[in-house]
């Protein structure tokens, strides 16, 4: 008997493009156990019902979800005309339970089922005329009772051939056969096992003398329905083998038999072990759901295609990156889909299919609506079980959103660059190996090092920090610290210059992965310049105050020493030897004077008497004066422009001052060299007073005397302005000659400035202002012929050193005058309210007690206008004449003063117009 022999009708066929739902619904209706697939090829696989339900069960869309998309096995063809035992052997070997039958042409013809081939089998035995009607002895068949048994009576129910009983005794299934009344008739070698009895001991008995009563009573109510039925009923039952012990699922078909004449004459029952199928089946759901999962939530768009780029499955990222609808790419040609997709990309996919993996890290694909999406893809071909290229797995990455936040964040960090790199800070930072990864045009403008020079070079520190020591006390101070603010580091510029950064710097909480430290620097070279030139202004101040207060003690010692000179002078007589002596004091007397008169010029804040001058005219009238002051050894010139600017100044001071710096040039030269005198117009502008405080910006004549002596330290360059301040070996100088030129300079509202360099030589720079009147003071000839010092009227003296006092009042009594004394300012007033007849007031600036002589002179002349005013004073910072005041300044005589000098100046007042 063959296939051919049971196939009795053509099967139920839907296309492979139908969805689940669909074919399961066409199932149902035509009430059949299953459906063949197809597609345009020929029959592709067949679905029983409950396959069905379980890939239903997995259909997250049942509408859309085609046949092809769930189908996980193709199912085993045979030819119609195939024996039956061979379609078995078959069935057994794939552990299938359908077997597609074709014909000879390979079309399809229908359907065979294990229970179909299993009926046909028995129908089989029963016809089979050689079955013995009586038990054979060696068989130990068994009778049943009242069976009137004859050779060839079908209805009989017989036994198995030789033939076929060893066919079914070596099936891996449970066979077995009973009578309506439920006694075994026949069952195999492995129910030999199931029941752990014999045959001989099994047959004739039911399930009740082998099972518990509640399982045998469920075998009986199966094998009774199947017989009211009168249809084969599939059931699933757990059970025990008796044998060993051991549980197997089976899956049970239970099928009524019957003669010729249609009488019921036993039930046939065929079980199968589905435990490994059953667990196959559920791992292979689990193994779908997961694949499901992994595939809708995949964290890359991902696609899997057939071979004709059909889509398989597809991912949710898939749909949402390429903006596509539900439900409508399953089963649909990838070129369908996407029309616009470029040659280039049809080669690769071409490629993919015959077995190449492809990959491409950034693409640009353009969208048929013209949006353009960049895109990171791997393509890869899926194999099936015949290890040939079924189609392509294609798992792409949107990069457009990432595209353009990495070109958001390009701008943001140049733009963050540019900043970076323009702020008026410096702006740097240190890995953990100490090297620089920042720094910025500041950071370059200041130190005159380019990043390029300094980024990742290990000598970067010795740069710009030379000095070994300074450099380990910074980075152990740097180290112990941490954190730091408003910390000043002396930095070496590119060009040997010296600059000063004061960093905040960040180390201990740095949240910038890869940074050691980071910091901010200011250049604070010129505040600190500034400072610096600040403090050597008031120290300068500070030790002209100091000085002008020293100055004026002692003008007042040595007017008293010079007056009584004066006076022992006119009383010895002609006596050569006294008056030598005299002499001799009173040289050492003018050396002192001359001495104090530096200390009050450096003092002095303002000129005593301005005039505008040409400086070149002065100094070319100081020519002989100058050649004269230094050795033969040097060599003078001069160098004076034709349209040299005016300039208001005192002229005696500022003779004075040149002498001084040619003095100090010769004493740089000792062995010679050249000193140049230059005179040239200048202006100075905001930017250079910034880089030189003290400077004011303007035009200026500007006097330069250069000279290529020895030069002077750097560390000395600040100080040289001092009093007292020298270079010189003890005993050579006074240090005072400098201190001239810096007092006179600031009271002529200037600016001087040094350029020194130890062995090359020494230039100092005088900036005196331009004069807003071009035109110089007219001469007016020879003065006026000294009036007689004599005179009878009352004179009013006030000073409150007591030896001057008196040594003024003893002088003007001798030349006649009638002399009032006072030691301070009430004391005079008070004189002056009870003498009216008193004709001149004469009267030291600086007194104590809270009242000085311009005080005392504009109180004296409220009551008496008419009265003559000669001040006196070594000393004026410390009283300058205040508003209204400074009419009595005309009239100043400086201490320390020879006594015919005095005389002649109150001669002089007295016989004036009021």
């Amino acid at each position: 008997m063959t296939l051919a022999d049971i196939i009795d009708s053509a099967p139920v066929v839907v296309s492979s493009d139908a969805p689940v739902t669909q074919a399961l619904a066409l199932m149902r209706a035509r009430r059949i156990d299953a459906v063949v697939v197809f597609d345009d090829q020929g029959p592709v696989g067949l679905f029983t019902d409950r396959e069905l339900i379980e890939a239903a069960s997995m259909a997250k869309d049942l509408t859309a979800k085609p046949l092809a998309a769930v189908m996980s096995r193709d199912l085993q063809r045979i030819s119609a005309a195939t024996p039956l035992n061979q379609a078995l052997v078959v069935m057994d070997e794939a552990q299938e339970r359908h077997l597609l039958v074709v014909d000879k042409d390979g079309s399809l013809i229908g359907v065979a089922t294990r229970q179909k081939i299993v009926e046909a089998l028995y129908a089989q035995q029963l016809a089979d005329r050689q079955v013995g009607i009586q038990q054979d002895a060696a068989a130990g068949v068994y009778k049943a009772p009242g069976a009137s048994v004859s050779r060839g009576d079908v209805g009989d129910p017989g036994y198995p051939t030789t033939y076929f009983r060893k066919l079914i005794d070596t099936l891996p299934d449970l066979v077995w056969l009973k009578d309506p009344a439920g006694r075994y008739l026949y069952c195999n070698s492995k129910y030999e096992r199931f029941y752990g009895a014999a045959r001989s001991e099994i047959f004739g008995k039911t399930d009740f003398d082998f099972l518990d009563n509640e399982l045998a009573d469920a075998f009986r109510r199966k094998d009774q329905a199947a017989m009211d039925a009168g249809l084969a009923v599939i059931n699933e039952e757990r059970v025990t083998f008796a044998d060993d012990g051991h549980e197997e699922l089976l899956e049970t078909i239970k099928t009524p038999m019957f003669d010729q004449r249609g009488k019921l004459v036993g039930v046939l029952g065929i079980a199968r072990d589905i435990t490994q199928r059953k667990q196959s089946e559920v791992e292979l759901i689990e193994s779908r759901e997961k694949l499901h999962l992994f595939i809708e939530h995949a964290p890359v768009a991902l696609a899997m295609l057939d071979r004709e780029m059909r889509y398989i499955a597809v991912s949710r990222r898939w749909m949402r990156d390429f903006g596509l609808e539900p439900g409508t790419v399953l089963g649909r040609s990838h070129y369908e889909i996407f029309p616009q997709i470029p040659a280039r990309w049809k080669l690769v996919h071409r490629r993919c299919l015959q077995g190449e993996r492809m990959r491409g890290d950034k693409d640009r694909f353009e969208r048929s609506d013209g949006r353009v999406q960049w895109l990171r893809w791997e393509m890869l071909p899926w194999r099936n079980a015949a290890g040939e290229v079924g189609g392509l797995v294609f798992f792409s990455e949107d990069l457009t959103r990432q595209n353009r936040v990495e070109e958001e964040l390009r701008q943001s960090e140049a733009r963050l660059r540019r900043v970076v790199e323009h702020m008026p800070v410096i702006l740097d930072a240190v890995d953990e190996e100490g090297n620089l990864l920042i720094w910025n045009n500041e950071a370059e403008k200041v130190s005159g090092y380019s990043a390029e020079e300094l980024i990742g070079n290990p000598k970067a520190w010795e740069l710009l920090y030379p000095d070994p020591e300074y450099r380990q006390k910074l980075f152990s101070e740097w180290n112990s610290r941490g954190d730091h603010r408003g910390w000043v580091w002396r930095l070496r510029a590119k060009d040997g210059s010296e600059r000063f950064v004061e960093w905040s710097n960040n180390s201990s909480k740095n949240p910038i992965p890869g940074w050691a430290s980071w910091g901010i620097g200011v250049d604070v070279t010129e505040q600190k310049r500034t400072e610096a030139a600040l403090r050597r202004s008031q120290k300068m101040d500070a030790i002209g105050q100091l000085t002008g207060g020293i100055a004026h003690d002692f003008n007042n010692i040595l007017g008293i020493i010079q007056g009584n000179l004066d006076l022992l002078a006119h009383e010895i007589g002609e006596s050569k030897a006294r008056r030598k002596r005299i002499e001799t004091t009173r040289r050492a007397t003018q050396r002192a004077i001359d001495l104090t008169r530096q200390l009050l010029v450096f003092s002095r804040g303002q000129a005593d008497k301005p005039q505008i001058c040409d400086i070149g005219k002065i100094i070319r009238e100081m020519g002989s004066l100058i050649t004269r002051s230094v050795t033969p050894a040097i060599e003078v010139t001069h160098h004076f422009s034709d349209d040299l600017w005016l300039t208001e100044i005192d002229p005696g001071d500022f003779q004075d001052v040149l002498l001084n710096l040619v003095l100090n040039a010769r004493d740089a030269m000792p062995d010679g060299g050249q000193l140049t005198l230059e005179a040239d117009n200048g202006t100075l502008d905001a930017d250079y007073c910034e880089q030189n405080p003290g400077a004011v910006p303007g035009e200026y004549m500007v006097l330069s005397v250069s000279d290529t002596g020895a030069g002077i330290a750097p560390e000395l360059q600040d100080r040289i302005f001092e009093p007292f301040f020298t270079t010189k070996p003890k005993g050579k100088g006074t240090g005072l000659g400098l201190a001239m030129v810096y007092g006179f300079v600031k009271r002529s509202h200037g600016y001087v400035k040094v350029y020194s360099e130890l062995g090359i030589g020494t230039i100092f720079r005088l900036y005196l202002p331009r004069v807003a009147t071009p035109e110089l003071p007219v001469d007016t000839g020879s003065s006026q012929p000294e009036l007689p010092a004599h005179g009878d009227e009352t004179i009013l003296v006030v000073d409150d050193e007591a030896g001057l006092l008196e040594l003024a009042r003893i002088t003007l009594e001798e030349l006649g005058y009638r002399v009032l004394i006072a030691t301070n300012g009430s004391q005079a007033l008070e004189l002056l309210a009870a003498e009216p007849g008193v004709a001149l007031l004469f009267s030291d600036v600086v007194m104590p007690g809270g009242m000085n002589g311009y005080e005392l002179a504009e109180k004296a002349r409220l009551n008496q206008p008419d009265l003559r005013v000669l001040l006196t004073s070594g000393y004026t910072d410390k009283a300058m004449a205040r508003n209204g005041q400074s009419r009595f300044s005309v009239n100043l005589l400086g201490k320390p003063y020879r006594q015919g000098e005095l005389a002649q100046r109150i001669r002089k007042l007295l016989d004036s117009a009021p």
